[in-house]
């Protein structure tokens, strides 16, 4: 099976949106943790719960610091942009960050191929929900640092 990979140009700022807690914010959380060398900083609307713990930049800021890309980390509930995202995306896209690639690649065949593997996957196994990953045959929910997937890894309970 060939991997499905989604290319963006680095470096990228995280957008988070308003979304409440880190179960909305996996994808951002998990760049951020894997590619963080590429990762300048985060931006996060008012309200939001979710910090990546990296610098909080406008997208004025987020563009002087020579960002390429615009990221969006998390997952709004419902699906969908939320209105109150808009006015930040479009500025965002207005300034000449890059959301157009990802979402080309997003919207392949390929990707949604791979989508529906998974799902078919998810029903087999009896998962539903944000589940991140599987560790032997447990699952692990949420948004998993490094060290707990590394524990989980080793049978250790802590994962």
């Amino acid at each position: 099976m060939t991997p499905t990979v989604v290319q963006f140009d680095p470096p990228f700022v995280v957008f988070f949106g308003d979304i409440a807690d880190d179960t909305y914010g996996k994808t951002g959380l998990g760049l951020v943790q894997w590619r963080g060398e590429e990762c300048i900083g985060q931006l996060r609307l008012r309200g939001c719960g979710v910090d990546a713990g990296v610098p909080d930049l406008t997208v004025a800021q987020a563009v002087g610091a020579g960002a390429r890309s615009l990221i969006i980390g998390s997952a709004a509930v419902g699906g969908g942009i939320p209105p109150e995202w808009v006015a930040t995306l479009c500025e965002a896209a207005a300034a000449g960050l890059d959301m157009a690639r990802a979402q080309a690649d997003a919207a392949s065949q390929a990707v949604s191929i791979e989508l529906e593997r998974n799902r078919q996957l998810a029903g087999e196994l009896g998962v539903c929900g944000a589940l991140s990953w599987i560790a032997g045959r447990k699952p692990l929910e949420g948004f998993v640092g490094y060290d707990r997937l590394k524990a989980a890894r080793e049978g250790n309970s802590a994962g």
